[in-house]
């Protein structure tokens, strides 16, 4: 879980007693990208952490819709046959009831960082700060990638309920995880990227670590809409693993601590 990284790393020890002589803190920053670290950045990012396990069942729910069309084949439910009403007793019970379900309330959890991005833009307007810049589109880039992507499941999930699908098709375009190039190339960079943003503390409002040796993309999500599932999940995998290196150089400029 990538985000779990930012979330752990942000938090600030509590004192516990010693005898030892407190540490002089050298670096006190208070500017706009650690308000935005701990006012956006993290906030968003637990959001995300509780919102795996949703995406997770979402995605149960439409495979199981998915091997039920496949089992009984193509037209299956559009008759009076026997295989029909299999079929409609099948697709119409929990799955389909559970599919929406999930899909709300990542919905739902989106929303709450739709309002925390509101409020960035409102506190730190566009062109403020390039560092503040570039992690609020990386966060806008996976929010729009994860809206998108639920809502390809529920797509795929209401052409099942129609009889629309030409057959069973590839069932990986429901697959959350990234293929395994896609993986294996920005896991790299990430780990290296990762080394050399803990190196040392900077001001973070100009450590050119926070705004990443990737350029942050600036996705139009109407233009989403018509991308398929599986490459809504692998390029929504290269954003979060974007974000996490940029992330944690903030929390070390702002806090101290890798």
């Amino acid at each position: 879980m990538l985000f779990m990284a930012i979330t752990l790393a942000a938090l600030t020890p509590s004192p516990s007693p010693s005898s030892t002589p407190l540490k002089t803190i050298v670096h006190v920053h208070a500017g706009a990208v650690c308000s935005s670290l701990h006012e956006l950045v993290v906030p968003a990012a637990r959001v995300t952490e509780a919102t795996v396990p949703l995406f997770a069942g979402l995605q149960y729910n439409v495979q199981k819709m998915h091997n039920v069309y496949k089992d009984l084949g193509p037209g299956a439910g559009t008759g009076h046959d026997a295989a029909g009403k299999k079929f409609l007793e099948n697709l119409t019970a929990l799955p389909a009831a559970n599919a929406e379900q999930y899909a709300t309330r990542v919905l739902s959890n989106l929303y709450q960082i739709d309002l925390l991005l509101r409020d960035s833009y409102a506190k730190y307007p566009q062109g403020t700060n390039r560092n503040v810049d570039s992690l609020r589109q990386r966060i806008q880039n996976i929010v729009d990638l994860q809206r998108a992507y639920a809502n390809a499941l529920r797509v795929g999930s209401a052409a099942i309920l129609d009889n629309a699908l030409a057959s069973a098709g590839d069932l990986s375009a429901f697959d959350r995880r990234p293929p395994p190039d896609a993986g294996s190339q920005t896991n790299v960079g990430y780990q290296v990227a990762e080394r050399e943003a803990l190196t040392r503390v900077q001001n973070p409002d100009e450590d050119p670590a926070v705004i990443g040796y990737v350029p942050a993309r600036s996705l139009v999500a109407r233009d989403l809409r018509s991308v398929s599932a599986g490459s809504l999940a692998a390029n929504l995998h290269t954003e979060e693993v974007a974000l996490v290196p940029a992330a944690l150089a903030a929390v070390r400029d702002c806090d101290g601590q890798p």
